[in-house]
């Protein structure tokens, strides 16, 4: 869907593409922590494929604070110097809404700790 730049020291935004700024609705995601644009065990994976040159590609839990929504999203690492790295952001499937889990914050359907049970109650 579009692309930003990280500084890889700072782990900081340091431009983003139209597109990627519209997936967070009401912030100015410039000049945050690359990392702030996921949940909780998504930060990690996602500051390794900026620090990490063997790691070109990783999907993680966006989620957009402002309205409430967690969406999947492919981020490629596709270019990169000593100092910045570019990031390629996919968004996977549709956004959906944030459950709040008291103990881990944020989750949603199909995250990581969340269950989904069939019809007939049987797991998937």
């Amino acid at each position: 869907n579009g692309f930003c730049v990280v500084d890889i020291a700072s782990e900081t935004i340091q431009s983003a593409s139209e597109q990627v700024a519209s997936l967070f609705v009401g912030v100015d995601i410039v000049g945050e922590p690359v990392a702030d644009l996921v949940l909780g065990p998504d930060k990690r994976r996602l500051q390794h494929l900026v620090q990490a040159r063997g790691r070109p590609m990783e999907v993680v839990h966006c989620f957009d604070k402002a309205a409430g929504e967690i969406f999947d999203c492919k981020v490629l690492r596709y270019m990169q110097t000593r100092r910045k790295v570019w990031l390629a952001l996919q968004v996977v499937g549709e956004r959906r809404a944030a459950v709040s889990d008291s103990n881990a914050g944020p989750v949603g359907i199909g995250s990581p700790g969340v269950s989904q049970g069939g019809a007939d109650g049987s797991a998937f």
